[in-house]
């Protein structure tokens, strides 16, 4: 079973869709329930998970403000299903249910999986006596749980995030003719807060004012969109910088790109990383969450600190003017990607570890 708040379309929802389509592949039955009601501005795309598995429940849209009986729909669940584990994600209403969950179903493992150390740590740490195991996507958040919190290494399991790479480099998107042979940039991911979509912005104009030719793609919505699009036009950038909104795929966009920026403020691995290096383009990203991990700084890619306008502009700069340590730096991020970060790699690494799971509570059993 797997327990989320809701599913859209993000980097967490696509590590969950590998899953969903390995489990398939073996004829496991999967239940997947979300906890909560979506926003108008945000897709919801359980159509996706309803592709792979029937047995999918949105318990905010079957029981609107009705907390009570989405817990006794939830325990129902539980009963009519009887799962080996319960894979969960970012969701409070669950944490809420994990000490009943426990007196009620004390067979079933409950394996939780933070993305950054930030948003939902606190409630995992809360809730960890009822807690099986603790999946992270990196070594920096392992650590704290076992140095900082105590938590038992047998309890926590590192596993990075993984893409499917194509087997070619994607033909280029509809971009404007003004944008046609010149340098671009590009940022891809949600206009907010914590991925820095502000910052992008001003990155743009500072860039624009050393380099002219270059231009900026910039994919996506978010609850900074509009503050977005307004900043664009306040800094006179509506002739250089592309906004063409969600985009279903931004592969395409991604290959078009000489330079990725990933100028989060909180992250944990984002996805987009290792697709942009999958196709040999260089990634300047923030030293923030996990990312310092999958980038070794001037080998992989560049690294800033989170704000860091001007270091994000300056190391840009840097890449557009050579087109050799482009090229150096995209090779080897590459090299790494198909060797530690594939899609395939990190199925493998969450099948062994639920494998070893329930292996040891037969154990227990008998």
């Amino acid at each position: 079973m797997l327990v989320i708040p809701f599913f859209t379309i993000g980097g967490a929802e696509r590590i969950f869709l590998s899953l969903l389509r390995k489990w398939r592949s073996l004829g496991t039955r999967m239940v997947v329930v979300t906890t909560l009601r979506l926003p108008p501005e945000v897709p919801n795309r359980i159509d996706q998970v309803r592709s792979f598995t029937p047995h999918a429940y949105q318990l905010a849209y079957l029981f609107e403000g009705r907390e009570d009986l989405q817990s006794g729909f939830f325990y129902f669940l539980l009963k009519r299903y009887q799962p080996d584990f319960i894979l969960t994600a970012g969701s409070e209403f669950f944490y809420r249910l994990l000490p009943a969950v426990r007196r009620q179903f004390p067979e079933v493992l409950v394996i939780d999986q933070l993305f950054n150390d930030e948003v939902h740590f606190h409630s995992n740490r809360i809730f960890r006596q009822y807690i099986d195991c603790t999946i992270v996507p990196g070594r920096r958040i392992a650590r704290r749980l076992i140095e900082e919190h105590g938590e038992s290494a047998a309890r926590v399991a590192v596993i990075p995030h993984g893409v499917k790479l194509p087997g070619r480099i994607p033909g280029l998107p509809a971009l404007p003719r003004r944008f046609e042979n010149r340098p671009l940039v590009g940022f891809f991911g949600r206009h907010s807060p914590e991925k820095g979509a502000l910052d992008f912005v001003q990155m743009a104009a500072r860039i624009h004012r050393k380099m002219p030719e270059v231009r900026f793609v910039m994919t996506g919505e978010g609850p900074q969109h509009a503050e977005v699009r307004k900043k664009v036009r306040r800094l006179g950038l509506q002739g250089v910088l592309h906004l063409p909104g969600f985009v279903e795929d931004v592969r395409s966009w991604i290959a078009a790109c000489d330079v990725v920026t990933v100028p989060s403020r909180l992250d944990g691995m984002p996805l987009v990383i290792f697709e942009a290096q999958g196709m040999e383009r260089c990634v300047v990203a923030s030293r923030t969450g996990s990312i310092p991990e999958v980038i070794e700084d001037g080998e992989t890619g560049l690294l800033c600190d989170p704000g860091d306008i001007d270091g994000f502009a300056a190391g840009v700069i840097r890449l557009l003017e050579s087109g050799e340590e482009r090229e150096r730096l995209g090779k080897a991020a590459r090299e790494r990607v198909l060797r530690e970060y594939t899609e395939e790699v990190m199925v493998a690494r969450y099948e062994e570890l639920f494998g070893r799971l329930l292996a040891e509570r037969k154990v227990e059993r008998l």
